[in-house]
């Protein structure tokens, strides 16, 4: 057997059906008569037809919950878009995503909970990189670099300023040839500014979100699904790169979770 939810949504159409003809079981018109005649008797005809006006509504209210009934049963599970259904920009979208969590949590059965932990952690992840913004610029601002005096360009040149370097390939301008002396002081700039900011990258992912997609990895895993993705390094210079990787593959995992489902 099935899951419960599964179960009675199989049978609702047949309650509805049972219903029916139950209610117009009570509505047949030697019944109407009958009760009408009685309470005409003990109660005076007004207040019978009060009270004939009452069932009447309450008929109507329960034809309108058969209904109901009726398309909850005859509807077909919800799914959610593929990733090739959404634009980029609604994929990187937060509050779309809380939107769909929000809606599989208040209607019953849209969404099921791993589907809802994947598109948390998948927005949670993307709040993340927002939060982290750019990554350090070099020393000399562009500003600084447009409008340094030539005097001063010069020395930094004759001294193969590791730091200028940088800023000169940063900025686009360094079309030059570089020796290996001035390559080297370049990657050692380089590094110097960009080191502290990928640490710090690796540190918070590992502190508040490796376990948890370790987790939900193995929770996908029980469902017969498997990405390497998740699985990738979040440090140095692909380290933001891989977890923007991550998020969009706990969004791909979150629609396979719904095709299994539709399968069983």
């Amino acid at each position: 057997m099935g899951e419960p939810n599964t179960f009675w949504k199989e049978m609702r159409p047949h309650m509805v059906a049972g219903l029916f003809w139950y209610l117009m079981g009570l509505v047949t018109l030697e019944g109407i008569k009958s009760t009408f005649h009685s309470l005409q008797s003990n109660i005076g005809t007004i207040s019978t037809l009060l009270v004939d006006l009452a069932a009447l509504l309450l008929i109507y209210a329960a034809g309108l919950y058969c209904v109901k009934l009726w398309s909850l049963g005859r509807s077909a599970p919800a799914s959610l878009p593929t990733s090739s259904e959404l634009t980029e920009e609604q994929i990187e979208s937060i509050a779309y995503q809380n939107k769909l969590i929000e809606l599989g949590r208040s209607v019953d059965g849209v969404l099921r909970p791993l589907q809802i932990d994947a598109l948390q952690l998948s927005t949670n992840l993307l709040e993340f990189i927002k939060q982290l913004g750019v990554p350090p610029t070099p020393k000399y601002s562009r500003k600084q670099y447009e409008s340094m005096p030539s005097e001063e360009m010069r020395k930094l040149i004759n001294a193969q300023d590791g730091d200028w370097i940088e800023a000169s390939i940063y900025y686009g301008a360094g079309n030059f040839t570089l020796t290996a002396q001035a390559y080297e002081k370049e990657m050692v700039a380089r590094w110097t500014r960009l080191f502290p900011w990928y640490e710090k990258v690796r540190a918070r992912y590992a502190l508040e979100f490796k376990e948890k997609v370790d987790k939900l990895n193995n929770r996908l895993a029980v469902e017969g699904i498997r990405d390497d993705s998740f699985s990738l390094p979040v440090a140095d210079r692909d380290g933001v790169n891989n977890i923007r990787v991550i998020a969009s593959k706990l969004w791909e995992s979150a629609y396979a979770v719904a095709e299994k489902t539709t399968e069983r």
